[in-house]
């Protein structure tokens, strides 16, 4: 099979033929995708890149189906490219295997596909608004990190206050410290399950708690 070196997910799917492509094939064409989409492990616990070890523990945890054979060659299809694509995207957002495990395997293919096409139109909505907005932002208009005086509030959380268009920044931070110890803003527990687990794709506003394996 020639592989293509299209970032479109339909294109992609489309270029696989009905007897279906090797495990080789299938790790070039999830990191094809991965790579167009900006995937990016935050923790550094897992890789980046899809490889044969990958997808054969994602078949272990039951998040990947295991492939037909033809004799001793194993066919995968469409279906496990979505797959694995969904599942890693999923790690980069910081979600467990666990909760991958949980979710994923009860999803239809068409949903996960649509899941995935939703966020590739948001992230180009998003690089476009960018590049319109980047012109209109003028040297003087911007402010160095260094100019910017950080305040630690609460556990977890610091605020980032310009001293040259705040009178009292000290004042200012006291009062975000006194309000958040007033809420339970900054004690939120992580979701699990599997409405969790799929709203990374959906980007549902939930995030996740960053744990999971090393694959």
């Amino acid at each position: 099979m020639h592989t293509p070196r299209s970032s479109n997910l339909l294109e992609v799917l489309g270029s696989i033929p009905v007897e279906g492509i090797g495990l080789d094939e299938l790790a070039v064409l999830a990191n094809q995708l991965l790579e167009a989409r900006h995937v990016v492990m935050r923790d550094g616990r897992a890789t980046e890149r899809i490889d044969a070890r990958t997808i054969r523990f994602y078949q272990t945890l039951g998040i990947v189906p295991k492939p037909a054979y033809e004799g001793r060659r194993a066919i995968y299809e469409r279906d496990h490219l979505v797959r694995v694509v969904s599942a890693k995207a999923l790690q980069a957002e910081g979600y467990s295997l666990a909760q991958i495990q949980g979710a994923l395997p009860m999803r239809k293919t068409d949903e996960l596909t649509q899941a995935l096409l939703d966020l590739e139109s948001e992230r180009k909505v998003h690089a476009a608004h960018a590049s319109l907005d980047a012109p209109r932002a003028s040297a003087s208009s911007q402010v160095s990190p260094l100019q910017l005086a950080p305040f630690h509030i609460a556990p977890g959380v610091t605020v980032l206050i310009d001293p040259t268009l705040v009178a009292d920044p000290h004042s200012i931070a006291e009062s975000l410290a006194l309000a958040l110890r007033s809420t339970d803003a900054f004690t939120m527990q992580p979701r699990g399950g599997e409405d969790a687990s799929v709203a990374a794709v959906t980007r549902d506003s939930t995030r996740p708690n960053p744990h999971g394996g090393n694959q």
